[in-house]
């Protein structure tokens, strides 16, 4: 694979990542706002008609209430799903967080995505917007994904469209890496698409199983067969530079560890004061381990936000750390 910057350019390139890395580990509040989706992920419950509780949250369950967000420290909101951008209210939604936070970034399927719609989420109040785009190649992105190939190419599109027509905006990629995509090929795939794209960051994640995968498509979940491939693509990015940022190799380590069965340290869980999480009118620390500081409508004070963080670091030390583990960590996350 071709250097990520020319050498000439390597200060600017240092300059840029750091820049970029602050923003994408910055205090972060993650807002599930929906759990309807147009897309039909064969990892994913929300795109499969039936699957129960599809529906957009109410609005004050996804409006952290300002004096949360201070005593937090946020500096960045991303809105989840589900598809965001089905929601009904999200404009509302995005003029909350914009002023009250510096950055709001918008998960998307990028479905329909281009510069029009960009344009009418950053006049809302978004400030970013990552794509969920497991890979470059069509075949993969219909194995895994279930994208048509006319829809795969036309987000592939709207992303470069958007990134050169707005400069200024924040555009990132999240993959949720499957056995069908655990491998180097789609990894350089991503990351030279991203490249030439013009896109800030390129974050994997494993994928999880929680019930639908394992019974809907399990031929997607990682295994120890992966391990090796796995290690490769440690091996691989080991040393890369320039843009995108991506995962560094002891991510992929640690996701091969993890498909081993090797136990990793759940007191190196990287949550606590970096990030906490709003889902169906809660708001914690953590989704799978007890952590609330209340309900999103509600205030949580100075005290309440010491005593959450306190007990979250507490119970992580005993957490067996899964893949489920991975989706909500920073960029440059290891567990090792």
């Amino acid at each position: 694979m071709a250097a990520m910057a020319p050498a000439h350019m390597a200060d600017l390139g240092s300059i840029v990542r750091g820049a970029e890395l602050e923003r994408a580990v910055a205090p972060t509040v993650v807002v599930n706002i929906t759990y309807q989706c147009n897309a039909r992920c064969g990892y994913c419950r929300w795109g499969d008609g039936r699957s129960q509780e599809r529906d957009h949250h109410r609005i004050r369950d996804v409006l952290v209430h300002p004096e949360t967000l201070r005593n937090l420290g946020t500096r960045r909101v991303v809105l989840s799903g589900g598809e965001p951008r089905l929601n009904p209210r999200i404009g509302a939604i995005l003029a909350h967080y914009a002023r009250l936070v510096d950055e709001v970034v918008v998960i998307t399927n990028g479905y329909g995505l281009g510069p029009r719609e960009a344009r009418d989420l950053l006049r809302a109040g978004a400030t970013g917007i990552a794509v969920s785009l497991d890979s470059a190649d069509p075949e993969e992105s219909l194995r895994t994904r279930r994208t048509p190939p006319g829809v795969h190419a036309g987000i592939l599109r709207g992303i470069r469209r958007i990134a050169a027509e707005l400069p200024g905006i924040e555009l990132g990629i999240n993959a949720t890496v499957t056995h069908p995509t655990a491998s180097w090929g789609t990894v350089r795939g991503l990351l030279e698409f991203g490249r030439d794209a013009g896109i800030g960051t390129v974050k994997f994640q494993p994928v999880f199983d929680d019930g639908y995968a394992g019974d809907n498509d399990p031929g997607l979940l990682l295994t120890r067969a992966d391990r090796d491939a796995l290690l490769d693509i440690s091996g691989r990015v080991a040393g890369l530079g320039g843009r995108p940022l991506t995962n560094p190799p002891g991510f992929w380590a640690d996701v091969a560890a993890v498909c081993s069965g090797e136990r990793l340290p759940g007191g190196a869980c990287g949550l606590g004061g970096r990030q906490a999480i709003s889902t169906e009118g809660m708001l914690g620390v953590c989704y799978w381990i007890k952590s609330e500081y209340g309900a999103v409508p509600a205030p949580a004070g100075a005290e309440r936000v010491r005593r959450t963080r306190e007990g979250f670091d507490s119970a992580r030390r005993a957490c067996k750390v899964d893949f489920h583990c991975f989706c909500t960590q920073g960029i440059d996350h290891t567990w090792r």
